[in-house]
C-alpha cells in the first residue's frame, strides 16, 4: 500500500521486506554476479539525506521510488535466471471461434440443430432499405439501416416480437438524433417541449430520455403529426417487453398484427421527419 501511494516517511516495513527477500535470494544463486550486488534499502541515494543534507529535504515519493527500481531489477533478475517465460494476455475470442472450438456433446448436437434448421429455413423475399441520411450521427445511421432490414426480416421469419422491439428501436432512434440537432434546439418552444426530459446538473442526461418523452417533443415542435404520435405511443408498450419481466407485468406480446402495424408507423415517421429537417 505504501508503495502504491508513494508514501514512507518513518514507516520502512516495506524496505525492510524488500531487504529479507534480497538476503534470503542472493545464497540461492551464488554465482550470479547480479544477485550478489543487489543493495539493501536505505540505499546511498536515501542515506545521502541525513548524512549530507537534512532529512526534511527528502523528496516525498525518493522512497518509493528507489524502492521499486530495486525490486524491478531483482524480480527482472530471478526471471531471467529462472527461465520465467513472458505472461502475455491472449487475445479475446469471438463466440464464434468459442463454438468452433467446441465441436462435442450436447453443443455439438445443438449446432448441428441449428445448421438443419437453417438448410430448412425458406427463402427470404427482398428487403427493402433506407438510408436514414437525415440522421447526422454516422455510427446511428449504420445502426438504424441495419436494424431497419433486420426487422424486416424478422418478420418474414415470423420473428413478431423480435420485429416489434427493432421497430420501437427504430423510432427511438430517429427522434433523439432529431431533436439533438441544432435546427431544432434553437427552435422558439425547444425548452418547453424538452422540459421534463431527465437532467443532470441542468443538462439533459438523453441516456435516461424514454420514448414517451421523445414522442411528446417531437409532436410539440411539429415534427410528427397527433396521429403518428398516439400511435407510437403503443410502440413504447412493445419495446419493454425486450424485459421477460415486463411482458409478464403488462400481458402483452406482439403478434403479427402489432408488428405490422410498428413497421408501418415507423415508416410513417421516417417521412415526417425526413420532411421536417
Amino acid at each position: 500500500m505504501n508503495l502504491a501511494a508513494q508514501r514512507f516517511g518513518s514507516d520502512d516495513v516495506q524496505m525492510k521486506a524488500y531487504n529479507d527477500l534480497v538476503i534470503e535470494t542472493a545464497p540461492l544463486f551464488p554465482d550470479d554476479p547480479i544477485l550478489g550486488e543487489m543493495v539493501l534499502m536505505p540505499d546511498a541515494v536515501m542515506q545521502y539525506f541525513g548524512t549530507f543534507a537534512p532529512v526534511t529535504s527528502m523528496p516525498p515519493a525518493l522512497g518509493s521510488e528507489r524502492l521499486e527500481a530495486h525490486l524491478t531489477r531483482l524480480v527482472n533478475r530471478l526471471r531471467a535466471i529462472l527461465g520465467e517465460p513472458s505472461k502475455e494476455i491472449p487475445p479475446a475470442k469471438t463466440a464464434q471461434e468459442v463454438l468452433r472450438n467446441e465441436r462435442k456433446g450436447e453443443v455439438q448436437r445443438i449446432l448441428d440443430a441449428l445448421d438443419e434448421l437453417r438448410r430448412k429455413q425458406p427463402t427470404l423475399p427482398s428487403m427493402e432499405a433506407r438510408d436514414f441520411d437525415f440522421v447526422s450521427d454516422p455510427a446511428l445511421r449504420k445502426i438504424l439501416t441495419d436494424d431497419f432490414v433486420e426487422a424486416q426480416r424478422a418478420f418474414a421469419v415470423a420473428a413478431f416480437k423480435a420485429s416489434a422491439i427493432l421497430a420501437g428501436g427504430l423510432i427511438e432512434g430517429m427522434l433523439l438524433d432529431t431533436l439533438r440537432k441544432p435546427e431544432i434546439v434553437t427552435r422558439d418552444r425547444y425548452q418547453s417541449a424538452v422540459a421534463r426530459f431527465p437532467k443532470v446538473e441542468d443538462e439533459i442526461n438523453w441516456d435516461k430520455v424514454s420514448l414517451s418523452h421523445l414522442l411528446a417533443a417531437a409532436r410539440e415542435l411539429d415534427l410528427i403529426d397527433e396521429a403518428a404520435g398516439r400511435m407510437a405511443e403503443g410502440a413504447r408498450d412493445f419495446r419493454d417487453t425486450v424485459h421477460p419481466k415486463a411482458e409478464l407485468r403488462q400481458k402483452i406480446r406482439a403478434h403479427r398484427e402489432e408488428a405490422e402495424l410498428l413497421l408501418a408507423l415507423m415508416k410513417l415517421i421516417y417521412r415526417q421527419l425526413s420532411e421536417a429537417q
